[in-house]
């Protein structure tokens, strides 16, 4: 009798995944093409840092590269790309915020700035926020 699942398993690639017990305390699983590499990725994340690190590192850089062209000279798919990536940007900061469970200055800011407040309801957020960071603040000083 044949496996009645044959022929839907020969729609996916075969994936040989590869377990790492070389650093017994933190073993990697790597699912990829090309396992005679692991021992080089190995390398790399121990020395250089983990892939999120190395992608942060490289959106760094991006961002500071967008920030030197002028937006007049984009063309209407570099803009679209750079809003894509703003947005890719924006959604990573979120991810690493919400798993640490606190908000960094530039959240804060950019939260501020998302909110609709009038001149009274802008004083009154002042005010807390100089109490939150232990500041001394009197709303003359807007």
């Amino acid at each position: 009798m044949t496996d009645p699942f044959s022929s839907f398993w020969g729609l996916f690639e075969p994936i040989m995944p590869v377990t790492n017990w070389q650093r017994f305390f933190n073993p990697q699983i790597i699912f990829n093409e090309n396992p005679g590499d692991q021992a080089i990725e190995s390398h790399v994340l121990s020395k250089v840092g983990s892939y999120g690190h190395q992608i942060s590192t490289l959106m760094w850089v991006i961002d500071a590269l967008i920030k030197q062209i002028p937006e007049s000279d984009w063309t209407k798919d570099q803009r679209e790309a750079v809003t894509a990536f703003k947005a890719l940007e924006s959604k990573s900061r979120s991810a690493v915020v919400a798993y640490r469970n606190k908000w960094q200055p530039d959240d804060v800011v950019s939260a501020v700035k998302a909110m609709t407040l009038d001149e009274g309801q802008k004083r009154a957020l002042l005010g807390r926020l100089a109490d939150a960071l232990g500041l001394a603040y009197t709303a003359s000083a807007v």
